[in-house]
């Protein structure tokens, strides 16, 4: 009698932690499922990831993707929500600090780390990653009006400011500022969480 052992990749899971390549002087995470990722170290370059590495982030408001606007990879391109019709291109996919840490927050198609001028209602844009405090975002849980539903906020270390779709938008297009928040604790409102598949 013989036996017959078949065997499938394995993808790692929330208690399997894989880092993935550095690239350069880039910080990059490992993927533990789509929600937990693990810094590795270093500052990213502009040379991209594959664009199968990373999640996509969800607006709770609208429930629309974080996007480069037009699919930008340069320095200086604005953070906007966009719908669904740029899930295939890839340019739609982040690298974002485990729930409860904070480290940059990393396109995987262009290499470059979300970044805030530290004014409030400003756009956030990409940025050559340097690994200063404009960059840094902690991933907080974010309870939308005091229920944990698994959203996440992301809050800039430096300035305190938070992701936002400006103006609660359900616009394509509308761009994602940085916003302070009174009272956190309270919850925050549908626009300033977010969840990542």
């Amino acid at each position: 009698m013989s036996t017959t052992i078949t065997t499938t990749p394995v993808t790692p899971t929330s208690t399997n932690h894989r880092p993935l390549r550095r690239i350069g002087r880039a910080a990059r995470w490992a993927g533990a499922g789509a929600l937990a990722l693990t810094v590795i170290g270093g500052v990213s370059s502009a040379r991209p990831a594959t664009a199968a590495s990373g999640v996509r982030i969800y607006s709770g408001s609208s429930w629309m993707l974080l996007a480069p606007e037009r699919g930008g990879i340069t320095p200086g391109t604005r953070l906007v929500q966009l719908g669904a019709e740029t899930g295939t291109t890839g340019v739609d996919r982040w690298l974002v600090p485990v729930k409860g840490s904070s480290g940059p927050i990393v396109n995987t198609n262009s290499g470059l780390c979300v970044s805030t001028d530290g004014v409030a209602g400003h756009a956030l844009y990409l940025d050559t990653c340097i690994g200063v405090g404009r960059q840094r975002w902690e991933n907080i849980p974010a309870n939308i009006l005091s229920f944990d539903y698994g959203y996440s906020a992301f809050r800039n270390t430096k300035y305190g400011l938070y992701f936002d779709v400006n103006g609660n938008s359900y616009s394509s297009g509308a761009p994602i500022i940085g916003w302070s928040v009174p009272h956190p604790s309270w919850g925050l409102p549908a626009n300033e969480a977010f969840l990542m598949f």
